[in-house]
């Protein structure tokens, strides 16, 4: 039986190993890997790929940009899947000749969906791609749209196949119906053979500066946000006296400066990260980051979660403020200790929630 596995991040490809490497689905050494090139460092992470002779073989391909609406479904009807394929500058299409059994993709992305028509008659397989696939629907979302709807007519498109199961790294957490059902992944551990594998992929190094500090601040690129307020988080910090005690882990889409706090610029994987030095006594502030939640849903570990994204947005103009507030209830209730999720409304309350976490010296908890 042949497998065939697309990745578009980092963590994606860190799910593909642990799926090929303890012969999920039978997908151990009959695997072809495609890593869509839309990540920093792309090509050495795919050499290093190579060397480790996990898969048969390993594409990279060079994402084209994306079409309009319109030319897109135009496409999608009047044009091959070949030669949709073709469009994408890959250094072989061999893989064209060759018959899948098993396509395993993470996303929405319109590589992985394409493949999944091209081997029509292969069992789709969807793995996870962090926090929010733990509660939407995408592929349910995506053939209910405009242009699935279209092609359901020309009897093309994704509304006749059926996503078989979904893996994730903590399935009790797991409220996804995104498939007909959800399978829990490999644990990691040391005896996971993925974990060293994934170790030397992404150049791990153990000694970092994630388990010298105490209060680790995970930035967004906030401008991004137009509820944005401009709060600088090295000047929250300063102003928290918390310099000394802090990390900043800056975000790979981010451009700002810092000049006061030391910076970790990601050099190591965050999930590697949370696997190896990531403890329990961490305090973790960000807006309300994916990375936040990575610490429990990988190792089932429980540091201190600070939510802080009133502070950094007007709260009342946000699209949908109750959206932070339903991922924060789903990790509160897989939590043991509810009153390490905190939630302050302003800076006072941040101090006082981090002067109750730093001495111990309350019980009071902030929601």
């Amino acid at each position: 039986m042949r497998s065939l596995f697309v990745c578009n991040t980092p963590y994606q490809l860190f799910n593909v190993m642990n799926l090929a490497l303890n012969d999920v689905q039978g997908t151990r050494l009959v695997s072809d890997l495609f890593i869509v090139a839309r990540f920093r460092d792309a090509k050495k992470v795919y050499d290093r790929v190579i060397a480790e002779h996990t898969f048969e073989s390993v594409y990279l391909i060079d994402p084209r940009s994306g079409d309009t609406f319109i030319k897109e479904c135009r496409d999608s009807i009047l044009i091959s899947l070949e030669k949709k394929i073709k469009k994408y500058q890959i250094d072989s299409y061999d893989f064209l000749e060759k018959k899948y059994d098993q396509v395993f993709i993470a996303d929405e992305m319109p590589f992985g969906l394409l493949m999944c028509q091209f081997y029509k008659s292969a069992s789709v397989w969807i793995y996870e791609d962090g926090y929010p696939y733990y509660y939407k629907n995408f592929w349910q979302d995506l053939c209910r749209g405009r242009k699935q709807k279209i092609l359901s007519l020309f009897n093309r498109g994704l509304s006749t196949i059926h996503p078989k199961a979904f893996f994730v790294n903590n399935a009790e957490m797991c409220q996804s119906k995104v498939a007909e059902k959800t399978i829990q992944l490999p644990k990691w551990n040391d005896q996971n053979p993925a974990f060293p594998a994934v170790c030397r992929l992404f150049a791990f190094d153990s000694q970092s500066m994630v388990s010298q500090k105490k209060v680790i601040f995970l930035e967004r690129p906030f401008e991004e946000c137009p509820k944005y307020n401009g709060l600088s988080p090295e000047k929250l910090l300063m102003d928290l006296d918390l310099v000394e005690d802090s990390l900043v882990r800056i975000h790979p889409r981010s451009g700002r400066k810092y000049n006061e706090v030391l910076v970790d610029y990601g050099d190591n994987m965050w999930e590697l990260e949370c696997l190896s030095n990531i403890t329990n006594e961490h305090i973790l502030v960000g807006d309300c980051s994916n990375a936040q939640f990575s610490p429990k849903i990988l190792a089932n570990k429980e540091p201190y979660l600070i939510f802080a994204y009133r502070l950094f947005y007007s709260y009342h103009d946000l699209e949908d403020p109750n959206n932070y507030e339903k991922q924060i209830d789903r990790i509160r209730k897989a939590y043991s200790r509810k009153d390490k999720i905190l939630i302050p409304k302003n800076v006072e309350e941040l101090r006082n929630a981090l002067t109750w976490i730093l001495t111990k010296g309350s019980d009071e908890i902030i929601d």
